[in-house]
């Protein structure tokens, strides 16, 4: 049975760092253009086709990263399972914009089980990936997703802010999972491999990471909260304030950081 090696928060290397940031982005740029679609499916701003064509593209490209590192008929079936997502959230949208209730209880059911066979297969091919946690953190994300979903379907924005903000937090934290399971298994044969620095071996904290991700995802965020911004004050969706708010604390961020 494989033993998970927890990352030495206090010793991270550049290539710990650089697979963390990688896993990190895929999905941010993930829940974004989660978001992206969702807002032109209830609100009609932008091709819908467009905005999934997009999202099909992220989830395609994590098949072709994989393949360096397990099978490629394993890495196209990650592929298939992160689209079966996307599919069942087209599908959830759909029956929601009919007010076809059984087909939406159906496509939730389906979001979650979604979650549940993503994290079973990833488990299979990658012994030291922490399928609870995983499948805990997924499911928690998709809920979070459905959440945001709703809150454009009804009109009701209250909490939009504060939900994407949690698919952010979550997004990182599925990064961070992958990212380690991933180190883990190409680091299998070797021995120390997160042990203190020696030598001119360098590496920072776990915190300094984090710092450097967020000047790294400045103009991400800038960018994000802009457009949040533009629809809010063009179209009237949400508070205009709340939402100006949110972007005006990103520069504040940034030079704090």
């Amino acid at each position: 049975m494989a033993v998970k090696n927890k990352f030495n928060q206090q010793c991270l290397t550049y290539s710990q760092i650089s697979m963390i940031f990688n896993s990190r982005i895929f999905w941010r740029r993930f829940t974004t253009w989660i978001r992206v679609y969702i807002i032109s499916r209830y609100l009609g701003i932008g091709t819908e086709e467009e905005a999934f064509g997009r999202l099909y593209i992220e989830t395609s490209g994590v098949g072709d990263m994989l393949q360096i590192i397990f099978e490629r008929e394993n890495a196209r079936r990650v592929s298939q399972l992160l689209n079966l997502i996307i599919f069942t959230l087209r599908d959830l949208i759909s029956s929601q914009l009919s007010g076809n209730s059984e087909a939406m209880n159906q496509n939730v059911t389906r979001l979650f089980r979604s979650a549940e066979e993503l994290s079973e297969f990833l488990a299979g091919i990658n012994p030291y990936l922490n399928r609870e946690e995983w499948e805990n953190t997924m499911k928690t994300y998709i809920q979070n997703t459905i959440e945001e979903a709703n809150s454009f379907a009804t009109g009701n924005y209250r909490q939009d802010i504060k939900t994407f903000g949690r698919l952010a937090e979550l997004s990182n934290q599925l990064g961070d999972l992958f990212a380690e399971a991933i180190y883990d298994y190409v680091t299998s044969g070797s021995q120390d491999v997160s042990g203190p620095a020696t030598g001119d071996r360098q590496c920072v904290t776990y915190e300094q990471m984090n710092q450097i991700y967020r000047i790294r995802m400045f103009w991400f965020e800038m960018t994000t909260w802009v457009r949040a911004y533009m629809i809010s004050r063009y179209r009237g969706l949400g508070n205009v304030n709340q939402v100006k708010a949110r972007l005006e604390q990103v520069p504040v961020e940034y030079v704090d950081t």
